[in-house]
């Protein structure tokens, strides 16, 4: 069971981490740039508000996914869960625990350091 509460601790910072760069960075920006999604290097996206109003507009409702932290958070946590189960088959649990739990602590996460950023 040990090996269950490091794996859930490190889905927990993984997730954080992919949240905390996702929503107050540029890298978004660049990533799509790179893969050149929707012929976003024709627009003009520089800033993190360009951004989000680019993905509302041209992506719909996958745009709103990608700029709502709570549901990045949701799908970030089912998905890493899967993948540290697969990988490293720790605990059935981690399957299950983690996608109802993480997403709120994550949340919490973004939520406090939004406030000291701002």
């Amino acid at each position: 069971m040990n090996s269950f509460w490091f794996w859930y601790f490190f889905g927990i910072l993984i997730c954080s981490n992919i949240q905390i760069i996702w929503m107050f960075t540029n890298m978004p920006i660049y990533i799509f740039k790179f893969l050149n999604i929707k012929n976003i290097k024709s627009s003009s996206v520089y800033t993190r508000e360009e951004f989000e109003d680019w993905l509302l507009i041209n992506l719909g409702n996958l745009g709103e996914l990608l700029s709502c932290p709570l549901c990045m958070s949701t799908h970030t946590s089912w998905i890493i869960s899967l993948i540290l189960y697969f990988l490293f088959k720790p605990s059935v649990y981690l399957l299950f625990l983690p996608v109802l739990t993480w997403p709120f602590i994550v949340f919490l996460i973004y939520s406090f350091l939004k406030k000291i950023n701002h």
